[in-house]
């Protein structure tokens, strides 16, 4: 069975593009187990820093709205850093 994995999901400051798939040994609601250097390694579905996706497309969808909330946050960073200069050129020397 394979899996794809995305990686850096919750707490990263940018997106990652990537999807790697996964070969997949056994899986339960929050878990899969993969080979991992001829050693059984069980890895969360979600995690502060993967998601494993059942399907590629899936795993790409997740990576497109991950991008789109990051360009949004960013232009809402932009406009406060704009109202912000907005302020300091309206200062004036108080003597």
């Amino acid at each position: 069975m394979e899996k794809y994995k995305t990686g850096s999901c919750l707490y990263a400051s940018s997106v990652s593009a990537t999807i790697s798939p996964l070969a997949i040994l056994r899986e339960t609601e929050k878990t899969v187990t993969v080979d991992y250097n001829g050693k059984e390694r069980r890895i969360n579905k979600v995690s502060d820093y993967d998601v494993i996706h059942d399907t590629w497309e899936a795993a790409h969808e997740f990576l497109i709205k991950k991008g789109e909330h990051h360009v949004e946050r960013l232009r809402m960073e932009l406009e406060s850093a704009k109202s912000q200069l907005v302020n300091i050129r309206g200062m004036k020397n108080p003597s």
